[in-house]
């Protein structure tokens, strides 16, 4: 073929059509939670929920202990509330996300975090503060399960 041939068939190629191409975004995946918790209890990933548990649940038990036993009245002279907070800091980015896709808003996630956490420290009523914990430690324990199993590649 010639290079006048070339150019000939390029010009009347359909890329140089005047129609419009229609590109359709397709919405971003949303997990949900239903979804990470079916990803969690997969056989296949029973180790990482394991190890998701320990390390995911190691943190809001920690703070647990440390508001209800070992922090003293004067909270603001112990400095085993820095580790509280810290403690805090770490489990409220996991719940505020897991929040995120159960409410689909992050008004509602941001207060249930508030509400979660702060029951759990300080709620006096005792059946109270440990169903805050027991929600708290399945809440990291499958998030951090969850996110095991995506690195487990």
């Amino acid at each position: 073929m010639s290079a006048s041939a070339k150019v000939v068939k390029l010009a009347t190629s359909s890329d140089f059509s005047s129609k419009k191409k229609n590109y359709v975004r397709k919405p971003a995946h949303r997990k949900g939670v239903v979804e990470c918790v079916r990803k969690a209890l997969r056989p296949e990933n029973r180790l990482a929920t394991f190890i998701g548990s320990v390390l995911g649940g190691f943190v809001p038990v920690s703070c647990f202990v440390l508001a209800h036993i070992e922090i003293a009245k004067e909270f603001y002279t112990d400095p085993k509330t820095f580790l509280l907070l810290g403690g805090l800091v770490f489990s409220a980015k996991t719940v505020y996300q897991w929040g995120k896709m159960a409410f689909r808003d992050g008004s509602k996630a941001l207060g249930f975090v508030l509400l979660i956490e702060g029951v759990m420290v300080f709620a006096a009523t005792g059946w109270l503060s440990q169903l805050a914990l027991g929600l708290l430690v399945g809440i990291n324990a499958v998030a951090t399960g969850a996110t095991l199993s995506d690195s487990d590649g």
